[in-house]
This record gives C-alpha cells, sequence and structure tokens, in this order.
C-alpha cells in the first residue's frame, strides 16, 4: 500500500496531466463540451484510476478487521499466563522478604527475654510492649475469602520447646495455598475441615533436619510421630506444591 505523501504526490501529478489535456482542447477549452471532452480523455487515459481507487476506500475490510483481531488474540494469550507467573514470583519474593523481617524481629526479641515468642502468644509479641517491628506483616498468599480460619492472612508459626522455646519455623502457604505440613502422615487439604492435624506439624517444629524435608519425615519431640515439611521450589513450576520457610535453625527454605 502506497503512503499518504506517495499517493499525494500521485495526485499533483495526474492533476497537472488532466489540466494538460483540457488546456489541448483548444478553443473548447472555455466551453462545456471541451470541460467534458477533457475529463472522458483523462478518466479514459487510466491516471485517474489510483486515486479514485484510494478515495474510495475510507475504512477497513472485514478480512482486516479479522485478521487484527486474531492478532490481539494470539498476544492476549502470551501475555497473560505471564503477567500472572509475574504476579507469583511477586508473592514469592515478598513473602521471603517479610520472613527475614520477621527473623529480624524474634531475633530481637529473643535478646531481650531468653527465648522466641511461644505459639500461645505468637508474633504479636514482637509489636508490643515493646515495638521491635512496627506490625506483623501478612501471607501475600492468604488473602483470600473464605471462612477457613487458617486463610486469616498471616504467616503460620511454630516454636519449642512449648515452656521457652529456642527454635522457631515461619511459613507462608505459597501459591498453592494449601498447608504442605504434614503430621504424622495425614493428607492435607485445602478443603479438608480437619486443617489443624497438620497444622500441629508447624506449631510443634521439631528442629532442621534433612529427614525432616524428606518422604519419611522426622520425629516429633518426645513421641512416635513423624513431622513432614515440603519445600516450595518455583524450578518445580510457579503453582507447584510445597510452602516457603524461615527456620531459625537453617535460614530460608
Amino acid at each position: 500500500m502506497k503512503s499518504v505523501k506517495e499517493l499525494r504526490t500521485m495526485f499533483n501529478r495526474e492533476k497537472n496531466l488532466a489540466n494538460g489535456i483540457m488546456g489541448s482542447t483548444g478553443r473548447c477549452m472555455d466551453s462545456e463540451a471541451g470541460a467534458d471532452t477533457a475529463r472522458t480523455v483523462y478518466r479514459n487515459s487510466g491516471h485517474g484510476m489510483h486515486w479514485n481507487l484510494y478515495a474510495a476506500r475510507k475504512g477497513f475490510t472485514l478480512i482486516e478487521l479479522l485478521i487484527v483481531v486474531a492478532i490481539i488474540a494470539i498476544l492476549a494469550a502470551i501475555a497473560v499466563p505471564n503477567f500472572l507467573e509475574a504476579q507469583i514470583r511477586a508473592k514469592a519474593a515478598r513473602a521471603k522478604s517479610d520472613i527475614r523481617t520477621l527473623a529480624t524481629g524474634l531475633q530481637a526479641y529473643a535478646t531481650d527475654y531468653h527465648g522466641y515468642p511461644d505459639i500461645f502468644t505468637r508474633l504479636n509479641t514482637v509489636t508490643t510492649p515493646v515495638q521491635y517491628l512496627t506490625k506483623v506483616p501478612q501471607d501475600p498468599f492468604r488473602q483470600v475469602s473464605g471462612n477457613r480460619s487458617w486463610r486469616r492472612g498471616y504467616y503460620r508459626y511454630g516454636a519449642m520447646p512449648l515452656d521457652r522455646p529456642n527454635r522457631f519455623a515461619i511459613s507462608s502457604v505459597s501459591a498453592d495455598t494449601d498447608i504442605d505440613t504434614y503430621y504424622n502422615g495425614s493428607a492435607d487439604s485445602e478443603d479438608t475441615d480437619d486443617w489443624e492435624v497438620d497444622n500441629q506439624a508447624m506449631k510443634f517444629y521439631p528442629g532442621y533436619s534433612a529427614d525432616l524435608f524428606s518422604d519419611e519425615g522426622r520425629l516429633a519431640d518426645g513421641g512416635d510421630a513423624r513431622i513432614m515439611y515440603i519445600a516450595y521450589d518455583a524450578t518445580n513450576g510457579t503453582m507447584s506444591n510445597g510452602d516457603i520457610f524461615g527456620l531459625s535453625d537453617y535460614g530460608m527454605k
């Protein structure tokens, strides 16, 4: 398709040609018959064809519109999944940053109180009466409406021993929004009403070991029940199973 500039140049050239044809009629130039003759010669010469076609096309054809719509749909199909994955990666990065912030506040708390908050007072003690943190951050993956009490929004917390904890674990439910800590091999599900069983595995954090993140799990303190954690790994897919953990005796997992 020619550009507007090229079409304008063509039009001016053809206009001048038409004027020349009209001038060549001599004495008939000023008469109506002479003008009609010039216009007939101009039309029959074929020089006015391109400009007439351009002037007649004032919009897009249906085929052109369908092609544009198809291109937009293809681009959307590519862009939307990438956008959603970028959102998940951003939430995971925020969760890790929040867990590190909470760990710093808990370490400062332990310096003053010679131990970490227990599972009953939980994380609010790092904001009052002494403000080790200005506020307790919320898990970005738990901001989901519903009647499940474990979806209240905060990071999960566990600490042991019960009387004066010397180790803690913090976790985000991560992209699958499911509890991925298991107590004595019980299966967890975000649809179950018996979530508290698996939540015990987080509350009674047994301390880090390789077994804790294996299929066998690790024995809980003072018992024969086994506790197992599943760590989130984005390389398995942004929506893969697992939680994001911050462990006082290991670090981020």
